[in-house]
């Protein structure tokens, strides 16, 4: 029997399987030349750490302020938004020549635009600009471009056409069917004091590193640092914690008047040239600049100057709650310096027990269905000659 050439065959097939084998493992192993692979550097960590880091040592705070106005200043549309809810009537636009409404259908909120009855365009409400305490302007993005749409939801009115329509330089072209085109440098600008961080990418807005509202980390700076502090400190109650707490987060309520008002009046300066009113004041006691940048008529007010920066925002406003809109308060909150020194003397001759505010804070028309009310507490206030009730 010859058996030779098969067991040479059979030797040669298994010199040639151990053979690549050994070829494998060497170039999987590493054994040929390659340039080394260089680690990808890791994303630096933001000093940011949002509001949820402080609810667990901070949580009435918190609570409060996550309900309050500056924390809805910039948002998602909420499903069944309650502005929906109610009847949309019809608005006409005259500068399309269309009427328009808003609906809510296959879980998204549209704005609709109707030509006689019939629909002609419709664009999905993507964001809310503003908290609802004067107003709420939907926003569009299109995957391309942003939308200021041409509805806006007032508070004291309900739908009706947005109040910077008709004004700028964006073309016909621009400003479509929609609304109003926003480049992402227009949409920063408008947003700075909306949110407390923004990342816009050419898709939209990258939540995941933005975070909406003026929130804690808006007034108090970056907050990891100081989260980190308390956490090996031990919590807040420790007394190392109170060592290190000054040293890790800002504390404005111990900043000095002028430091402090510079911090509100960064947003509190008068509305953007978008809706068509220029920031910035003018030499004018009557102009509606002056109404609009809270923050300049309070400096220049006699009980600012008086008290030597005292007064200050928070002496009526409550950063961290709603802003009040019972006259009692105020006049409670005037009351508390303007108190009669004595039985037959009243602190007001005109009102000696009535509504200080219309004379000296009356609220003026700043845009169509928005007031707003004069900060600079004037005895004889241009704007109280028709007063407006409360």
């Amino acid at each position: 029997m010859r058996r030779g050439p098969a067991v040479g065959r059979a030797h040669s097939r298994w010199v040639l399987a151990f053979s690549c084998l050994v070829v494998s493992a060497c170039v999987w192993g590493g054994c040929t030349e390659r340039p080394p692979q260089q680690a990808s550097t890791p994303e630096p960590e933001s000093p940011y750490t949002g509001a949820q880091a402080c609810e667990p040592c901070h949580q009435d705070l918190f609570q409060r302020q996550s309900a309050s106005s500056h924390a809805l200043t910039f948002r998602g549309v909420p499903p069944g938004w309650e502005a929906v809810r109610a009847e949309t009537p019809r608005i006409h636009d005259p500068e399309t020549g269309l009427d328009y409404g808003v609906v809510h259908r296959d879980g998204k909120t549209w704005q609709v635009a109707y030509e006689k009855g019939r629909e002609q365009a419709a664009a999905p409400l993507s964001y809310l600009l503003g908290s609802g305490h004067h107003g709420i302007s939907p926003l569009t993005h299109d995957g391309e471009r942003w939308r200021y749409l041409r509805l806006t939801f007032f508070a004291n009115h309900g739908w009706d056409r947005s109040p910077m329509h008709g004004r700028g330089n964006a073309s016909d072209d621009d400003r479509n069917v929609h609304g109003w085109p926003l480049s992402d440098d227009d949409l920063a600008q408008c947003l700075r004091c909306h949110t407390t961080r923004l990342e816009l990418t050419g898709a939209g807005v990258n939540e995941a590193k933005s975070e909406f509202g003026v929130r804690c980390e808006s007034c108090h700076g970056p907050g990891r640092a100081h989260v980190e502090a308390m956490q090996l400190a031990g919590g807040p109650g420790s007394r190392r914690a109170a060592a290190t707490i000054d040293r890790k987060i800002e504390n404005p309520s111990r900043w000095s008047s002028s430091t402090y008002m510079a911090l509100c009046g960064q947003c509190h300066n008068g509305m953007s040239s978008f809706e068509g009113v220029q920031q910035g004041t003018d030499d004018d006691p009557a102009s509606l600049s002056l109404v609009l940048n809270q923050v300049h008529g309070i400096t220049e007010s006699k009980c600012y100057k008086k008290t030597g920066g005292a007064l200050r925002c928070t002496s009526c406003h409550d950063a961290h709650n709603q802003t009040s809109e019972t006259p009692a308060y105020y006049v409670a909150r005037c009351s508390g310096c303007h108190a009669p020194g004595t039985a037959k003397k009243t602190a007001c001759p005109v009102q000696p027990r009535g509504n200080c505010l219309p004379c000296h804070m009356p609220r003026v028309e700043v845009a169509p269905h928005t007031r707003f009310a004069d900060h600079w507490i004037r005895a004889n206030s241009p704007f109280a000659r028709t007063p407006v009730k409360r």
